[in-house]
């Protein structure tokens, strides 16, 4: 609902705006909800800082007021730690040519990586073997050779 107040659907239909927030909330493993928020929030914006609900105590800087200089406002001189985005982009580029990869090498491989995507904390090789029904041993030899082929894309050792 909030994505229709603020979205112009005669411009752009809704359901490509939501594939397109579900799409950045796959790549970044933001929420999509958080995403949807974080857009009406900003669209809510009125540049008021000091007088905004999300403003926290102390902050002293403000869209509002401009540096001694003139030129800009104290937000535009703040550090950005976040990864580059070249970085995240090559990573997923790489990412997606290891799964290409994987997938080649073994006919299950969607299922292994949907395990792998569906336990961030991580799964053992005898777990995903037992999902698969496969003996423990076959499958460990099987991701030993595999890994070994997918460090050569990775260049490491």
């Amino acid at each position: 609902a909030k994505v229709n107040t603020i979205a112009d659907t005669s411009q752009v239909p809704l359901e490509e705006l939501e594939d397109s927030i579900i799409e950045l909330s796959n790549q970044t493993g933001v929420s999509s909800s958080e995403i949807a928020q974080n857009v009406y929030d900003a669209w809510k914006c009125d540049g008021d800082c000091i007088g905004c609900e999300y403003h926290a105590a102390g902050d002293t800087l403000s869209l509002d007021v401009t540096n001694p200089d003139g030129n800009g406002n104290m937000y535009d001189y703040l550090p950005d730690n976040d990864t580059p985005i070249e970085e995240f982009i090559s990573d997923r580029i790489l990412l997606e040519q290891l799964f290409a990869r994987l997938r080649e090498l073994d006919p299950e491989a969607d299922t292994i990586i949907q395990l792998w995507m569906d336990h961030p904390e991580g799964i053992s090789d005898r777990a995903i073997a037992r999902e698969l029904g496969r003996p423990q041993k076959t499958f460990a030899d099987q991701m030993k050779k595999y890994r070994t082929d997918l460090r050569r894309i990775t260049g490491d050792k």
